[in-house]
């Protein structure tokens, strides 16, 4: 027998997704690592603890519309702290390395329009291995979505979950995936604005550009932004 479900049967489907990996990520962020670790060494074990097994495995689902449905929800989380007015409209973040890009998602989702800059070329390149703890792993796994399951399960990513939910992974993979996230934020916020009157929300990228100084004459502190000195002797030889 087939059965035809309507769409939004759906959409709770990947609602229900979405709110476990949430809460399985604030569970790890804002809970001492110790206390983590200690659920996941008897959740298994114990009749109590498994509806949260449950959740913790419903949030390892990925797909393609649960990705899109990520982003939706960090918009509509990002405009609803921007209108209860939480604190500065705007922010500049310096560094698009993995904790710069992380942070931007962060403050757009707290309501804040973002400008984040990097110094150095999309094209830069860092291929050292560094290790990802669980606090890490579990926000990725909310932030990346399908690009999580590339990042480690791919045949040739060179990364690596270990059964402790730690992951080794290459710098530079690693960032890609963010940026790549990230940027799918951008064009999406962007999509939505386009029609909006008024203060636009955003998400805006910018290389080879930093921060030369920071104005603190205006009761909101101004970022003058320049090319790097590098870029400029460069320029000149």
């Amino acid at each position: 027998m087939n059965y035809t479900y309507s769409e939004d049967y759906y959409k709770n489907k990947i609602n229900l997704i979405i709110k476990c990996k949430v809460f399985i990520s604030d569970l790890n962020s804002e809970g001492s690592e110790g206390s983590f670790i200690d659920i996941f060494s008897f959740m298994e074990k114990h009749e109590e603890l498994k509806d949260l097994k449950l959740i913790f495995d419903l949030s390892s689902i990925h797909s393609i519309e649960v990705d899109k449905a990520i982003i939706e929800k960090f918009y509509e989380d990002h405009k609803k702290n921007k209108e209860m007015g939480k604190g500065y409209n705007y922010a500049v973040v310096e560094g698009a390395g993995p904790i710069g890009l992380y942070t931007t998602f962060k403050l757009f989702i707290e309501g804040i329009n973002v400008t984040l800059l990097n110094d150095r070329s999309e094209e830069y390149t860092r291929e050292h291995f560094i290790l990802l703890d669980r606090k890490w792993i579990y926000q990725l796994n909310l932030i990346l979505g399908t690009q999580f399951e590339q990042l480690f399960n791919e045949e040739n990513s060179m990364a690596k979950l270990l059964p402790n939910h730690v992951g080794i992974v290459i710098m530079k993979n690693f960032e890609t995936a963010l940026m790549n996230r990230l940027k799918s934020l951008a064009l999406y916020v962007e999509e939505r604005e386009e029609n909006q009157e008024g203060e636009k929300s955003f998400v805006k990228l910018i290389y080879e550009i930093e921060v030369l100084n920071i104005n603190l004459d205006y009761e909101k502190p101004l970022a003058i932004l320049g090319t790097p000195e590098r870029l400029v002797n460069s320029f000149a030889a």
